[in-house]
């Protein structure tokens, strides 16, 4: 089974009417060009941003570490959401890719307070927002850098390909 690449934002379930544009207002306030394109990179096998599958998923990347961070069950402490799905199943490569990450992280599956149905990755816990806020960064930094690197290993590999006969 190939495994998927990690989210590390939120996975939604494409309704009918949908849009790319209602989609990025309703998560992020706007659709412009750059929360447009980051939706669009993210989703590689979206052809046509005006018409979506219904039932298709659309992954929202966080784009900042505080999109990540939220007070904890107990209201005294953060936590950092790595990534928000409907199924535990969509979450497990994100959960491996950020113990390869940071080995140390205590990651639990918790049901969203928020959204009916949705289960949340996070790391419980954190003693201050600030401190939350700096593992978000690491870990969002983290999977900039991979995605980076995935992109330009596929662009080789393309190039390499148009030059065999």
């Amino acid at each position: 089974m190939e495994e998927l690449d990690p989210i590390v934002g939120r996975l939604i379930a494409v309704d009918r009417g949908d849009t790319i544009w209602d989609i990025a207002i309703e998560q992020y306030g706007t659709a412009g060009p750059k929360t447009l394109r980051r939706i669009l990179a993210a989703n590689p096998a979206i052809e046509d941003p005006r018409h979506l599958e219904v039932g298709s998923r659309v992954v929202l990347p966080f784009v900042r570490a505080d999109q990540m961070v939220e007070r904890g069950a107990r209201g005294q402490d953060f936590r950092v959401v790595l990534a928000a799905a409907p199924d535990a199943a969509s979450l497990a490569a994100t959960r491996s890719w950020a113990q390869r990450i940071l080995p140390s992280l205590h990651l639990r599956l918790v049901s969203s307070e928020r959204r009916d149905g949705e289960l949340l990755l996070v790391v419980d816990g954190v003693p201050s927002r600030q401190a939350a806020i700096s593992m978000a960064d690491v870990l969002l930094e983290a999977h900039l850098r991979a995605a980076a690197a995935d992109a330009a290993a596929s662009k080789r590999s393309s190039e390499l390909t148009s030059l065999i006969p």
